[in-house]
Formats: structure tokens, C-alpha cells, sequence
């Protein structure tokens, strides 16, 4: 995988030749969604591209995680 801007990513979903699923992982902190086209297999095989679901602002009386940027990542072609 491969790191990209947010404009990269949604260009890359958006031409994606084939069907993707999509996936919210909340056994991570932050969750991460998953793009997975599932004729490479099952995952984590099956996922061609990934973004972090950082929150802009925490709640309040959240934990005081570091928000950071999203990570957007997509499988190298």
C-alpha cells in the first residue's frame, strides 16, 4: 500500500474496475474502512485501499487521543 492525498484516494475508488466492498474496522483505535475487492481473495488480501477514521475534534469527555490527518492509502499498481 502506498500513501496518498484524499483527491488520489477518491479517484482511485472511483475508477476501480471491479465492485468494492466497504468495511469499518472498529477493533482498531481510530477504526479503519476498507475498500476490498474480494475476487483477490479474502482479507486482508481482498483490500485494495484504506483510510484511517481519525474524528476532527474528540467529543467531549473523549480520552484525549492526537487527532491527526486521515492516512489514505491504495494498493500500488
Amino acid at each position: 500500500m502506498k500513501d496518498v492525498n484524499k483527491d488520489d484516494f477518491n479517484t482511485f475508488v472511483a475508477a476501480y474496475p471491479r465492485p468494492l466492498h466497504k468495511n469499518v474496522s472498529g477493533i482498531s483505535e481510530p477504526p479503519t474502512l476498507t475498500y476490498n475487492d474480494f475476487t483477490r481473495g479474502n482479507w486482508p488480501d481482498s483490500v485494495v485501499a484504506q483510510v484511517m477514521l481519525f474524528e476532527e475534534y474528540p467529543k467531549e469527555g473523549a480520552l484525549p487521543y492526537r487527532w491527526e490527518p486521515n492516512t489514505y492509502k491504495i494498493e500500488e499498481v
